[in-house]
């Protein structure tokens, strides 16, 4: 206890503090977006665990087929050549804690696979009119701008209008 110059009097405690329980990963979350890539690309596997509080974070790391995608043990991915593999993430202390991610390698240049609308039914009532929005698949493909032709299945219920940009 000591006495301030206000006249009042002060303590001081000092704790210790002392952790009980420590928290195992509960989830691990493959952050990378992009699932087609070209041979001899290499890029870092980036993962989230959860809790954050958890006390050993280590990860281990797999590949479905080491001929067509490698993976180090700090989480590296190599594309070795054309095909499908499966990386699979674990922690290291418990390996049933863990996720997956189908990766396609390709050789030569990705180019756009699909577009992907940002509605898949459009109910409409009678002259609506609805802006279609659409995203190349996969999203590193080098030929985004490719040229979209719009047809309608049925032009005597939904016709289109092109747009110009």
């Amino acid at each position: 206890m000591w006495n301030h110059s206000n006249g009042k009097q002060y303590s001081t405690s000092i704790y210790e503090l002392e952790v009980y329980k420590e928290f195992n990963i509960e989830n691990i979350e493959i952050l990378n977006k992009y699932d087609v890539i070209s041979t001899g690309e290499t890029f870092q596997l980036e993962t989230k665990i959860s809790p954050d509080v958890a006390a050993h974070k280590k990860l281990a790391y797999t590949s479905s087929d080491e001929n067509i995608l490698q993976v180090d043990e700090t989480g590296k991915v190599t594309a070795i050549a054309a095909g499908k593999a499966t990386i699979t993430v674990m922690a290291k202390d418990n390996p049933e804690i863990k996720t997956q991610k189908t990766i396609r390698v390709v050789d030569g240049p990705i180019k756009a696979l699909e577009f992907r609308f940002d509605a898949t039914d459009i109910n409409l009532s009678t002259r609506d009119t609805r802006f279609l929005e659409y995203t190349v698949y996969p999203e590193n493909a080098v030929n985004k701008d490719v040229a979209v032709t719009w047809t309608s299945s049925n032009p005597e219920v939904a016709a289109l209008n092109k747009m110009e940009k």
